[in-house]
């Protein structure tokens, strides 16, 4: 581990890895701001044929606006996904209590698959409703509003995996969606969110959770083929566009994230729609939900 560097060393090791600083006093500004380890983050794909070395012509100002522009976009996806997980559990509570008439249902083991995963569950998110609502849902039943509306949107994925049939398939159904594809969505929004939440690279990232395809539940036609996009930007802008279309058919959160790469697609040649997997037809896709 090398030693810590002074912006001017900073300025010289950037400059040796070919970047094109043309102003040292805004250079030296943004890494004090910044810190070079977080712009650091988006070095390595404008990195010369895996070198460690910038392609020609990358600048820092290039550097910046990709760097500005990630930020902007993760709040645009933090945005929509607190729209998505607070009607997700809107769903969950109100589905459920009306059907069974119980306000209490999370302590139901007859609606879970698993005994095990359902007790695991409650012993997980125990310590987080007891922060959130000072009661201790071991010691008293607490009703489902109390409980789901204070739990993480990972702790809600790993509740609607466990349900019934019955009932993930009604959840589904309110956002006009079979529970397979329910299940892989919830899965891939929840991974965009851990990314956005720690402030990771997201606009180039390569997804390790690739969401499957929409399908028409009776003809079992292909509506949205996500490709080879499948682990890219774009598959997770596409979920969370037909989630904010469902919940608010007037939105304007898509056009809002497309015209924010727009802004910065003039601003610098290295932000592309294909890095991002944005295939050609995308308009025609987006235009579908």
């Amino acid at each position: 581990m090398g030693l810590p560097l002074d912006y001017n060393n900073l300025i010289e090791l950037l400059k040796n890895k070919n970047l094109i600083i043309d102003d040292i006093a805004k250079a030296k500004s943004y890494l004090l701001t910044i810190g070079y380890s977080r712009l650091k983050r988006y070095f390595k794909i404008f990195y010369d044929n895996n070198s460690e070395k910038f392609i020609d012509n990358f600048s820092f100002e290039d550097l910046l606006n990709i760097y500005v522009f990630d930020r902007k976009l993760r709040g645009l996806f933090i945005e929509a996904l607190e729209r998505i997980e607070i009607a997700v559990k809107s769903m969950i509570i109100n589905l459920i209590s009306i059907d069974r008439n119980d306000p209490y249902f999370i302590y139901d083991e007859t609606i879970f698959n698993h005994e095990d995963k359902h007790n695991e569950f409650l012993r997980k998110i125990r310590q987080i409703v007891l922060s959130q609502t000072k009661e201790d849902l071991f010691n008293k039943k607490l009703p489902c509003w109390k409980v789901i509306d204070n739990i993480t949107f990972g702790n809600i994925n790993f509740f609607y995996e466990n349900l019934i049939s019955k009932y993930r398939k009604m959840i589904a159904n309110m956002f006009r969606l079979n529970n397979k594809v329910m299940s892989s969505w919830l899965l891939a929004m929840l991974t965009t969110r851990n990314v956005c939440a720690h402030y990771s690279v997201l606009w180039s990232r390569i997804f390790g959770t690739k969401p499957i395809n929409l399908k028409n539940s009776k003809t079992k036609e292909t509506i949205i083929d996500f490709k080879n996009s499948n682990n890219k930007l774009f598959a997770q802008f596409y979920i969370l566009s037909y989630f904010m279309k469902q919940i608010s058919p007037n939105t304007t959160w898509i056009a809002r994230v497309l015209d924010l790469i727009e802004e910065y697609q003039t601003r610098t040649n290295f932000i592309t729609k294909e890095i991002m997997g944005f295939p050609e037809d995308y308009d025609e896709m987006m235009n579908k939900i």
